[in-house]
């Protein structure tokens, strides 16, 4: 998975066609390789529901980490952080009133591993 990873976003490099010594591939466009973290290239351990959602998301983290302290970061469609919070624990509800209408990235972690979810709100 790794290998198509890379190939993607060799693709979406902005010198994809020409690279050269000085910038390799070039730039990835962000947005574009954001959309292509789907099921096939991260693990998506984490169950989320309603998807889409108006204005309430139900995050069910891993039965594993139930008892553990994380972090989640929501990041929008261009790579900005719109949401970061520290040791929760347990399920999460998370309120989706101040987030505009779009594709969404999450992540739970802790010092060691990390999980990612995607979500559109509408």
């Amino acid at each position: 998975k790794v290998m198509e990873v890379q190939a993607a976003i060799k693709k979406l490099g902005t010198q994809a066609d020409n690279p050269d010594n000085r910038l390799g591939y070039g730039i990835p466009k962000y947005g574009k390789s954001f959309i292509l973290a789907d099921e096939k290239l991260i693990d998506f351990t984490v169950k989320i529901a309603p998807n889409p959602s108006t204005d309430f998301l139900k995050i069910n983290i891993p039965e594993n980490w139930l008892q553990k302290k994380f972090n989640m970061t929501i990041s929008n469609s261009t790579g900005s952080v719109v949401s970061n919070q520290e040791n929760l624990v347990g399920n999460q509800n998370l309120n989706l009133a101040n987030y505009s209408s779009g594709i969404y990235l999450g992540k739970i972690s802790d010092d060691v591993k990390a999980y990612f979810f995607k979500f559109i709100k509408q």
